[in-house]
């Protein structure tokens, strides 16, 4: 592999250039990121740098399929565990929303987020 450094581009042009334009997944390679410093109206930053060192092949490559293709899957798992999660809790969130509020029966208290009658309850200070 070439030692062509692409510092002023963004990773996913990076990606592009060396992996997606190859026709090869994203892991394929091997890639050294190291942070750059630049300034610029009167501020120090880092800029992040990326530099493809080579690319796996054969079994090397093999591997790799296959711990992508576990993580992929475990991912896949957790996002469907965690969108289930989020609509159980959003339709119990909707379900406490409409539910109606009511008086209280106990005519000397009040509780805070009960609905309050000015008309037939005084008012609490």
């Amino acid at each position: 592999m070439g030692d062509c450094l692409l510092s002023d581009t963004l990773y996913r042009d990076f990606a592009n250039w060396a992996f997606l334009l190859q026709k090869r997944p994203v892991y394929s390679g091997v890639v050294q990121v190291a942070l750059r410093r630049e300034t610029g109206n009167g501020f120090t930053y880092s800029v992040a740098t990326f530099k493809k060192l080579y690319n796996f092949e054969g079994e090397e490559l093999a591997q790799i399929s296959a711990i992508a293709k576990t993580f992929r899957e475990q991912m896949k798992l957790l996002l469907n565990d965690r969108a289930s999660y989020n609509r159980a809790v959003a339709e119990e969130l909707a379900a406490e929303i409409v539910k109606p509020k009511a008086l209280s029966d106990n005519n000397a208290h009040f509780e805070v987020g009960s609905l309050v009658d000015g008309e037939r309850e005084p008012l609490p200070a």
